[in-house]
């Protein structure tokens, strides 16, 4: 335990884990991929995406169900980046799809926070691969 009373991160599981979690992250690059996607598109491609990101978001959240991850922190996060498309999704439902509707200021910004969160767990990834290689 360290100076706090806290367990260590076990940060060689939490590697084996992402090792075995190919889908989970190809999932979420499917996810940035569909919502950058949204500003430019027309009612029935954004509704389309809307579809396809949902059914992204719901293979995403069965994945890490039935994959426990060895850390809760890690785990609330990776559901955190799902939830965050799904408010990106509920955006463009809300809106019918359509991009003159949507408030493009909070899209934008919805959509960058999300693909950052996406961004921050692949860099996590990669330091754990570098950790492992030293």
């Amino acid at each position: 335990m360290g100076s706090t009373g806290e367990r260590p991160i076990p940060w060689e599981a939490l590697l084996d884990w992402y090792l075995g979690a190919g889908d989970l992250l190809a999932n979420l690059e499917a996810c940035c991929v569909v919502v950058r996607s949204l500003p430019t598109g027309d009612e029935a491609s954004n509704t389309g995406a809307a579809t396809l990101l949902h059914s992204l978001i719901l293979e995403g959240e069965l994945w890490l169900l039935t994959h426990p991850c060895p850390e809760e922190w890690n785990r609330a996060n990776l559901f955190e980046a799902l939830h965050a498309f799904t408010a990106i999704g509920m955006l463009v439902v809300t809106a019918g799809g359509d991009p003159v509707i949507v408030d493009h200021s909070a899209l934008h910004e919805a959509i960058g926070a999300a693909c950052r969160k996406v961004d921050d767990i692949n860099a996590l990834v990669a330091r754990l691969v570098a950790a492992r290689n030293l």
